[in-house]
């Protein structure tokens, strides 16, 4: 059974709030799946959270998500055809962010990250929700 938007999106969305930050190479290059190093945890882009882990390979590292390889694996994992363009959307966001943020504290990735995805949201017409969600008052 396909993913709906809004669980595509939350999981992509979560996945990389709970993993710590962005997928980057020690050469600062985005992945689907940048492995572990000394200070950083194995980790998967937006994209990367959408691909099960019996649909993925290391050949995916040179490819685009909108190429046929990316795609299949995406489709086989999940994402409805008709979402691929959210999936491309939300990685796209996920690339641009990084890149823009290389150097910084992680705090800089995760502000302009939420901020991007909540226009992703919005476009994707789901419902974002914040990261720590203040708690009620009394």
């Amino acid at each position: 059974m396909s993913m709906t938007k809004q669980e595509m999106f939350d999981k992509a969305l979560n996945g990389i709030r709970a993993q710590g930050g962005p997928a980057v190479s020690p050469a600062n290059r985005c992945q689907y799946r940048a492995d572990a190093t000394a200070t950083d945890p194995a980790r998967k882009c937006a994209a990367g959270h959408l691909i099960a882990d019996e649909f993925y390979s290391p050949n995916f590292e040179s490819a685009p998500a909108h190429f046929r390889v990316v795609t299949d694996a995406m489709i086989s994992s999940g994402v409805d055809p008709a979402n691929l363009r959210w999936a491309y959307e939300m990685q796209r966001t996920h690339d641009i962010v990084a890149m823009a943020n290389r150097g910084f504290p992680v705090s800089r990735f995760f502000e302009k990250w939420e901020t991007e995805m909540q226009e992703v949201a919005v476009q994707m017409g789901v419902v974002y929700l914040p990261a720590n969600p203040s708690p009620p008052t009394a």
